[in-house]
């Protein structure tokens, strides 16, 4: 869980979001699949594919860890 305070490198937000797919075949390239309103998109061109898994983990760094991000939530239903 991404709390609204976190901080990322140098303040970068995706506009949209994204998964990021590897495969066991090596022949099958790394992928980036963008979610749209009305398509996705698929990006397999070794930049884009490596400034998306850059973007995740600045993420990953600046997400909650998962005790804290379960106590969260919790803490937001019983306030529901």
């Amino acid at each position: 869980m991404l709390p609204l305070a976190a901080v990322l490198h140098d303040s970068f937000v995706p506009h949209t979001s994204f998964s990021l797919y590897s495969f066991p075949d090596p022949a099958d390239p790394r992928t980036v699949v963008l979610e749209t309103l009305t398509s996705d998109i698929h990006l397999t061109d070794d930049e884009d594919v490596m400034l998306y898994a850059r973007i995740g983990r600045w993420l990953q760094q600046a997400a909650l860890p998962a005790d804290e991000s379960r106590d969260l939530l919790a803490k937001l239903v019983a306030e529901s």
